[in-house]
Parts: structure tokens; sequence; C-alpha cells
């Protein structure tokens, strides 16, 4: 490193003398000699970026390839019923709806067509559901019913509780699969889980253990499901709590029991000092990671909750995307110590 006074005047000539030499040659060289050799600078930048880009898409395939069969062979040791794994990814979906612009009418009535209603007058069964529920929330339903991760998701809003009255309208009418976002959160040092205790009063699950998560909002979540997950996880620790997403791991489940298709972040993070208070869907708590084999043998937990907690373990506890050996190893311990206890717990069961 050059220093003092005589040093920055060495500099300060070098660089002169640089500037003074490049003059020289571009005197000494026609115009298009010039050109020609930055065209061929540019050329080679070019396609050394396009190789560049091959490998790192390799690595990312090869990567998501790994995951996959990580994850798979760990949630074929302990199954979950009810609830079939699809897909991992670590890029935000793309979410689009089919029918933004129509009116609210218009919605419904394509939602009950949709559906398969094969009443007279498709708008009799609207009309229907409308004086039988009560409003309650718009969410997307999907459709068709996505099974990966890296292909677009489409959906129509509705009215959840019209969507479920018109569903039930006539025998053998089809159902629409509702999309959520959810999040295992971890500590800031990823040595606590925060989970859920679901109110006895819930429409689903009541009384089960699950993470944190909730519906898709097309009106306030902007086709972003990562927005869904932290918007969940602010409700339901009463707004102590806000979790970072980026980086995580993604997965993609599907619910047979309440069709819900559910997007879950794996290892998004908090502060765990902040305790959180739950809400009137219920309470959350932090469990530490030594604890988790026996409380995920509980038999009362939500299908997609258990599944995606055991992903994460088997993915190796990772916090927003990074874990290291000595994490990876103890989250295999947990992971194995995990499967001892479900299976233990299914045995003494039956």
């Amino acid at each position: 490193m050059i220093t003092g006074f005589d040093g920055l005047v060495d500099s300060w000539l070098t660089r002169f003398g640089a500037v003074i030499g490049l003059l020289g040659l571009w005197a000494a060289f026609p115009a298009q000699i010039w050109l020609a050799g930055i065209a061929a600078v540019l050329a080679v930048v070019f396609l050394l970026s396009l190789v560049w880009q091959g490998s790192d898409g390799a690595a990312v395939m090869a990567r998501l390839n790994r995951d996959d069969q990580i994850v798979r062979t760990a949630l074929a040791q302990t199954p979950t019923a009810d609830v079939t794994f699809c897909d991992i990814a670590y890029a935000l979906p793309d979410i689009r709806e089919t029918n933004l612009h129509a009116s609210p009418v218009e919605r419904d009535m394509a939602f009950a067509t949709r559906l398969g209603l094969v009443w007279p007058n498709v708008a009799d069964a609207v009309n229907l559901a409308r004086s039988q529920a009560v409003q309650n929330e718009i969410h997307l339903f999907v459709d068709p019913i996505p099974s990966r991760l890296d292909e677009s998701i489409q959906g129509t809003r509705a009215d959840y509780k019209l969507a479920r009255t018109l569903e039930k309208a006539q025998p053998g009418a089809g159902r629409f699969w509702q999309l959520s976002g959810n999040a295992v959160v971890t500590s800031d040092h990823g040595t606590h889980v925060l989970i859920q205790y679901r109110s006895e009063y819930h429409d689903t699950f009541p009384g089960c253990w699950n993470i944190l998560g909730g519906s898709f909002d097309p009106d306030h979540d902007h086709g972003n499901i990562a927005i869904t997950a932290e918007r969940e996880v602010r409700e339901e620790t009463s707004g102590v709590i806000s979790i970072e997403t980026r980086g995580s791991a993604i997965i993609l489940q599907r619910e047979d029991l309440t069709h819900y298709a559910a997007i879950c972040f794996l290892g998004a993070t908090t502060v765990k000092s902040v305790i959180p208070t739950g809400n009137k869907e219920g309470d959350c708590q932090w469990v530490a990671l030594t604890d988790l084999p026996y409380v995920l043998s509980r038999p009362n937990w939500v299908p997609t909750g258990r599944q995606a907690m055991i992903a994460w373990l088997a993915l190796g506890a990772p916090l927003q995307g990074q874990t290291n050996p000595i994490r990876r190893r103890k989250a295999r311990r947990i992971l194995a110590a995990t499967h001892r206890a479900v299976d233990k717990a299914a045995r003494s069961h039956n």
C-alpha cells in the first residue's frame, strides 16, 4: 500500500502515465480496430455470463432435487395422514387471479358454474347460498389444484362461507381448494420454534397443535404468499411478532380434509424475547428444539403443520435457508428421536 505524500504523487503520476499511454495507443490504431476489440470483449463477457448462469441454474436444480429427496425420505419414515407433500422451492410462486375485473355477482356465478352445479338456473343457486350464508372473508380458491411451485397458481376469489354453502348446495358438486400461507417460525438463534394450540371453537381442527399461518387474502396480500404468512403470524400473535421469510425453503402441501393448498416457509425467523399472546384462534408458545420429539408425537396435530415441522428438521432446521454441519447433526438427532416417539405413540394408541 502506498502511504505518505511522495507515494500519493507517485500514484497520480502512474495514473497520468497510463492515461497518456492509452491515448497514444488510440492514436496509433484506427477506430475500426478499437470498435472490433470492444465488441470482442463484450462478446466474451456475454458468453461467460451465459456459462455462469447455466452452471448456477444447474446447481439450483441439483439442490432442489437433493432437498426434495431428503424431505420425502423423512416423511416416508413418519407418514402423516390426510396431507400430501407436493414440491419444494426457494423462490416465491407466481399467483394470479383469473377473474380479477369481474363483478361480485359475476364471480359468484362463475364459481357456482365451475363447481359443477347443474341446477336449471345457476343464479338460483347463488341467490340461495347468499340467503343462507353470512358474509365472511374473501379468499382465493385455486383451480386447477397446484402440484408444483414453479408453475403459475391460478385462482378465483370468493367469499369463504358463500363458497362452502355453494359446495353443499348439491350432492356430488365439486370442491375448490383454498390457498394458504404458513410458516415454521423460529427464534433468531434457532433454539425454539413457535407453535399454536388452536381454539376449541375453531371451524377446522379444534384443539389441535399447528404452526402459524392462514388463508391468502387477494385484497391485501398483493399476489405475494410471503405477505400472507407474515400477516398471519402478526395476527395470531396479537401483533407482537413479525417474521422474515427471505431465503427460506418453501414447500407446497395439499390437505385433503380441509381442501387447503398450503404454501409453507421453513425456518422464518423472529426474536424469541417477545412473548406471544395469541388471539381468539388459539394460544401460541415457544417450544425448544430438544422438546420437539415429544411435542410432535402428540396425536392432535394439524396434518400440514406436523408434516412441515418434519420437513424443516429433515433439511437441517435451517434459518432463512441457512444451516451448518453442527446444526444439521443436531436436527438429524432430533428427527430420529421424533420418528421413534411418533412410532411409539402410534403403537401405544393401537
